[in-house]
């Protein structure tokens, strides 16, 4: 299995595909902006600015999904009673991987946002 596709199983199928649908819709929203398309909803602004709160929204799923990991951890944890820190360890770096998939949307989005606003006139 390639490594982006391991990372993307690994964080969560459930957890990913969210981040990935709100990540994909901001890239959408962004390219509207970037070429001035105009429609009926979405404005060039206002595309902006809804790219802008996906970009937030995606960083805070990512810490949502790892806290839901954690919580988990945590009550399996309790159950047996107690575990090896090799063990907790490698749980801590499983939950870590939807907070970073959502910071990597959210620096993709929030650094193209600045791009744009930067060559604005």
């Amino acid at each position: 299995m390639n490594a982006i596709a391991e990372f993307f199983y690994i964080g969560g199928i459930e957890a990913m595909t969210t981040i990935s649908i709100s990540g994909i819709v901001m890239i959408a929203l962004l390219v509207v902006r970037i070429f001035n398309i105009n429609s009926r909803k979405f404005t060039p602004e206002k595309s902006l600015s809804v790219a802008g709160e996906l970009a937030t929204f995606s960083l805070v799923l990512g810490v949502f999904f790892q806290l839901i990991g954690l919580y988990s951890a945590f009550v399996h944890i309790e159950a047996v009673g107690s575990v090896s820190m090799g063990m907790l360890a490698g749980g801590l770096k499983v939950s870590s991987h939807a907070t970073l998939y959502g910071f990597f949307y959210f620096l993709i989005g929030k650094l193209t946002i600045i791009i744009i606003r930067l060559n604005e006139k």
